[in-house]
């Protein structure tokens, strides 16, 4: 059995407290929130090693299927983005694998306490920015 079937009869309840599953859109969307913006320790974005080996294997599995692929760093925060002191290695790990896109690096007009409900979650104003970058970026 295909690993992708394991959740084949799977059935998402339609409201879990702020969420709402749109059904047939394959998301959640939440309640509409404001971020009440937080300043974030400076450190690395750190790989988890058992991530690392699974995003290995979907690149292969991909690859060995011959389907075509993007991989897209969605935005967070402008104040997380920025705490972090190794972006541009990030971007060059993920850009060895595949056309890679990186929307913390593209002028949106996004605002941390506007846009965002935390830190690294987009609100539905937010999506709406972003999804329509992300759509002009692959209309290549």
């Amino acid at each position: 059995m295909s690993a992708f079937r394991v959740y084949q009869n799977f059935e998402e309840a339609q409201n879990v407290n702020d969420d709402y599953y749109v059904r047939g859109g394959g998301f959640v969307e939440k309640k509409l929130s404001r971020f009440e913006n937080r300043k974030h320790p400076v450190e690395k974005w750190n790989l988890d090693a058992g991530q690392l080996k699974a995003f290995e294997s979907v690149i292969r599995f991909l690859k060995q299927e011959k389907c075509n692929f993007v991989l897209v760093q969605a935005p967070v925060t402008r104040s997380l983005y920025h705490a972090k002191t190794n972006n541009s290695e990030i971007d060059t790990f993920f850009s060895t694998y595949g056309r890679y896109f990186n929307f913390n690096e593209v002028a949106l007009p996004l605002d941390d306490s506007l846009h965002f409900y935390d830190s690294d979650h987009l609100n539905q104003e937010g999506v709406v920015i972003f999804n329509t970058a992300f759509i002009k970026a692959m209309n290549f």
